[in-house]
């Protein structure tokens, strides 16, 4: 027997009894489908909360399905788009939902048994799913790996694009805020080229969004405008490829101009207004964007250096290092790839020093990304602190960001553990342990003392990079929040407003002399 969704939705609307009694002739994973998808549809929680309830039952009882992963993250997603409505944006059961689609999507992601098609839907909800919290950095670099993993994803071309658009129009509107974030007739260049995407996969579309999917694709390509000029090609750099083949930039877009005069790295915030400024002092919220972009960039220069994938490398090999026969290997390169995951993440703990001091939370100097959230920073029970609470209560998106950010940081209990918490434990391995990589699987397996952690060289290089990325999407949430708070701040008669359109470091050093 088989129900639509549709079907189901106007039963249950008229005679709820009767809907719920029709799926008694279907099996658990069919009839929690449906009252997934039409709980979505009706903005019904307890809907959600049975069909979400009768999948987790099945998980426990049975050997784990990816695809009741994808349907149970499908879920809580729904769940707290729901929630949204009648709460406020740090409802701890509305984040909770958010965190658990995560760490199902990304078991989804992750299981190589899985088919491509089903992986890379999982990626395009993974990346709505982020966007709820204002994660827009991160919801873009998973809705490319959607495509990469099946490029007819016409789904995950569309909501890049709408993304894209979305941003490129609050640029237009207000570029004193965003002009530092991408070049406007590159981001402008992208939007066409995925656009076409789109039109190529409305069938794809179709089928797995259903016929309003198209019709909402083909109005958002009709507002299109094609631009005149073709896209100039920068000259061919292997480092500026690699930085664009992958989005490292700290813009969204950069124009062949940037890339030929090297400055890619452009993410800023519009102003800063202080009462108490000096005419010999410039507010220190400047110095530190310019030492976490500097600690970014060379994150980025040392994995790009220090990548196993050829025989070529800056590094001169000078230790003498005893073989410890377990496939492991040593020296100067494997410490800068260490050096590089290290140092991208840390930047997590600099923007945690720089939000405390510029909305003035106190003990900036002890602030680390784990402990700026809470007010009770030693007690069993953490509660958020209220300053922050209500700066992103009031609509601080950038904040959000990286709340739910750190969230995915830092779950302690195993099976609950975020998708990035990863990333932290190999920063805390190669601060205060020990690292060691192989290249064969032998030898892996070494860690019941606990003190060194071993890995397959691959497997790092793809943790430093997410590391790297991280930081770069954490920069930018960092400049949204600094603007909102901006935005909000109460000025007075005698405050003076510095902005970032200054001379280049570069230029006043004598280094630079392009304008």
């Amino acid at each position: 027997m088989e129900i639509s969704i549709e079907d189901f939705c106007q039963m249950y609307q008229e005679k709820p009894d009767d809907a719920l009694a029709s799926l008694k002739g279907l099996d658990n994973e069919q009839a929690a489908a449906i009252l997934i998808d039409a709980g979505g549809a009706l903005s019904e929680t307890s809907l959600l909360d049975d069909g979400i309830s009768r999948l987790e039952d099945l998980q426990q009882s049975e050997s784990e399905s990816s695809f009741r992963s994808y349907c149970i993250a499908n879920g809580r997603h729904l769940r707290a788009s729901t929630r949204r409505r009648l709460s406020s944006a740090t409802d701890n059961d509305l984040l909770n939902d958010l965190f658990m689609a995560r760490v199902r999507h990304g078991k989804v992601l992750s299981d190589k048994q899985a088919g491509p098609e089903l992986r890379s839907q999982s990626a395009t909800n993974f990346g709505n799913a982020l966007l709820e919290t204002g994660r827009w950095v991160e919801a873009l670099d998973v809705y490319q790996k959607a495509r990469r993993i099946w490029p007819r994803n016409g789904v995950s071309a569309l909501r890049e694009m709408q993304c894209l658009m979305g941003f490129h129009n609050a640029a237009q509107s207000d570029p004193a805020r965003y002009g530092t974030y991408s070049d406007l007739e590159r981001l402008g260049q992208c939007i066409v080229e995925l656009s076409s995407v789109v039109e190529d996969t409305y069938t794809e579309i179709g089928q797995l969004a259903g016929e309003q999917a198209v019709e909402q694709a083909r109005h958002a390509v009709s507002q299109i405008n094609t631009p005149g000029t073709i896209r100039k090609q920068h000259e061919k750099d292997s480092f500026f490829e690699f930085i664009e083949s992958n989005s490292l930039a700290l813009s969204l877009f950069c124009s062949s101009a940037q890339y030929e005069n090297g400055k890619v790295d452009t993410a800023a915030f519009q102003h800063i207004t202080d009462d108490d400024w000096q005419s010999t002092s410039v507010p220190e919220i400047f110095a530190m964007l310019n030492v976490m972009k500097a600690d970014y960039a060379l994150a980025r220069q040392l994995f790009y250096e220090a990548r196993f994938d050829d025989c070529t490398t800056i590094f001169r090999e000078t230790v003498k290092s005893g073989d410890t026969l377990d496939y492991s290997i040593y020296g100067v390169q494997v410490s800068a790839m260490c050096s590089a995951q290290r140092i991208a993440y840390d930047i997590l703990d600099k923007i945690a020093v720089s939000l405390s001091g510029h909305l003035k939370l106190g003990q900036a100097k002890r602030t680390t990304f784990d402990s700026f959230w809470y007010d009770d920073k030693n007690g069993k029970e953490k509660r958020l602190n209220e300053a922050v609470k209500q700066e992103i209560n009031a609509g601080n998106q950038g904040l959000l960001a990286l709340y739910d950010l750190h969230r995915d940081t830092t779950k302690e209990v195993p099976e609950k553990a975020g998708f990035l918490r990863a990333l932290k434990e190999y920063r805390n391995s190669s601060t205060h342990r020990f690292t060691v990589l192989h290249d064969e699987n032998i030898g892996l397996g070494r860690t019941s003392r606990k003190l060194v952690d071993h890995e397959h060289v691959t497997q790092f290089e793809e943790l430093t990079l997410s590391s790297i990325r991280l930081a770069r999407a954490a920069l930018f949430y960092f400049c949204d929040a600094i603007n909102f708070a901006e935005d909000r701040k109460p000025k007075s008669q005698n405050a003076i407003s510095l902005i970032h359109e200054v001379p280049d470091h570069d230029y006043i050093r004598g280094r630079d002399c392009t304008k």
